[in-house]
């Protein structure tokens, strides 16, 4: 039962990001806001959701394997840019393979 509660509560997590970030571009498309997209991401959620082992999502990411580790560990989110890549590698890991030249 804990593990359906902890993948609820992810889709929620991811969901509630969603809605931010869609907050956020219509406040933009009205010329309100800042214009930046406020992306927060969990390492370790963004890497479990792929399916990934730490030294596959470290390569995907361009980090070292010891550097991906200390995000996971660390209290604080993934932001920004290196949020958005790692929810894209959460979501379909093939496409950045794709777009790095791997071999899937």
């Amino acid at each position: 039962m804990a593990a359906v509660n902890a993948d609820m509560e992810g889709e929620l997590s991811f969901g509630s990001d969603l809605i931010d970030s869609l907050n956020q571009a219509l406040l933009f498309a009205h010329g309100k806001g800042d214009g930046i997209l406020h992306v927060r991401a969990n390492a370790h959620e963004a890497r479990e959701r792929a399916g990934l082992e730490p030294a596959e999502m470290a390569r995907l990411m361009g980090l070292p394997v010891t550097e991906w580790l200390a995000k996971e560990a660390a209290e604080k989110p993934l932001q920004g840019p290196e949020a958005v890549l790692a929810l894209v590698i959460a979501r379909d890991a093939g496409v950045v393979r794709s777009a790095l030249g791997y071999l899937a």
